[in-house]
């Protein structure tokens, strides 16, 4: 997985590879704070075969219903975590696996 700026460059099993404009599917939640940005380089860069980013703010229903849909419909390994960023809990996640 590659991030740059707003974008998310996922590789799937079959080496499919994509990008994911981070702020197109998530315009609801602003600007990505660095905090998050920090977890998607640190962590899950170094997982392989990652399916799909989720990244939801817990007081953005909006986020968390897309952010739990991802979830269900990604492949069959997951990495989740927590962070709170100026008093707010968010949530990122992926899926990865074969």
């Amino acid at each position: 997985m590659l991030v740059q700026g707003d974008q998310v460059r996922l590789e799937d099993a079959r080496g499919a590879v994509r990008d994911v404009n981070w702020r197109e599917q998530n315009n609801d939640l602003g600007p990505l704070p660095h905090e998050i940005r920090y977890i998607l380089f640190g962590f899950f860069m170094n997982l392989e075969c990652v399916d799909n980013v989720r990244i939801a703010r817990t007081t953005n229903l909006a986020s968390i219903g897309r952010y739990e849909v991802a979830k269900i419909n990604g492949c069959c390994g997951y990495a989740d975590r927590e962070v709170y960023v100026n008093g707010e809990l968010w949530k990122v996640g992926c899926n990865y696996g074969h």
